[in-house]
This record gives C-alpha cells, sequence and structure tokens, in this order.
C-alpha cells in the first residue's frame, strides 16, 4: 500500500511540473489564483479562508517536491527551520514579480519558485 501512495505522489508531482505545457482546462488553478488567494483581495468576507487555501496549497507543493526527492534517493531542498510563512513569501514573491507566468498552473509556478529558493544549484 505504501508503494502505491508514493507512487501516486511521484505521478502528481511529475504531472505537476510537466503541467505548464498543458496549462489548459487540465488544472485546478493557474498562478493567477493563487495569487488571488494569497492575497485575500477577492471578498473580505473570505479573506481568512482564501489565505488558509493559499497556505495549504503551497505547503502541499512542497511536500509532494519532498516526497518526490525522498522517493528519487535526492536530499531534500525544505531543510529544517525553513517555515511555511518562508514557503509563502518565496511563492507570492515568485508571483508579483512574475506577472507574466501567472497563466501557468499555481503547482508548477510554486514548485519552481521553491526549488529556485532552496534547492542546490543543479539539483532541482
Amino acid at each position: 500500500m505504501k508503494k502505491y501512495l508514493l507512487t501516486a505522489v511521484v505521478t502528481a508531482a511529475i504531472a505537476t511540473w510537466a503541467a505548464p505545457a498543458f496549462a489548459g482546462p487540465f488544472t485546478f488553478n493557474n498562478g493567477n489564483q493563487l495569487y488571488r488567494y494569497c492575497l485575500g483581495e477577492d471578498d473580505p468576507a473570505t479573506k481568512s479562508s482564501d489565505r488558509v487555501y493559499c497556505i495549504g496549497y503551497i505547503v502541499g507543493v512542497a511536500d509532494a517536491m519532498s516526497a518526490v526527492r525522498a522517493a528519487n534517493g535526492a536530499k531534500p531542498c525544505i531543510r529544517e527551520g525553513i517555515s511555511v510563512q518562508q514557503l509563502v513569501d518565496v511563492v507570492i514573491k515568485s508571483l508579483h514579480d512574475h506577472p507574466e507566468k501567472r497563466g501557468d498552473t499555481a503547482a508548477s509556478i510554486a514548485g519552481v519558485a521553491i526549488a529556485d529558493a532552496y534547492c542546490p544549484a543543479g539539483d532541482k
């Protein structure tokens, strides 16, 4: 059972990184949507739940990245001491600094931002 779960996580993560090429109807969220959730701009009444969604989404991407790296025998990028808020800040900064990428899948944007910030060069 554990092997099948790991295979599912690895498959999902690989699909995430391949997703920019298919950034059409196959995606749940794109960068524009994630950016709005993270900033809580849509509706003051849902600002808190939008922020929770943003944090959960980014943590989910980070967890999937860690699982894939572990399955492949690679060292973790997200080392002890990196806070959830740091991960969120890195992704929000990437969304802010690269509006031209916001049409891509949210998972691919978050994954690349986290890898660029925390994975050693040449080990992404």
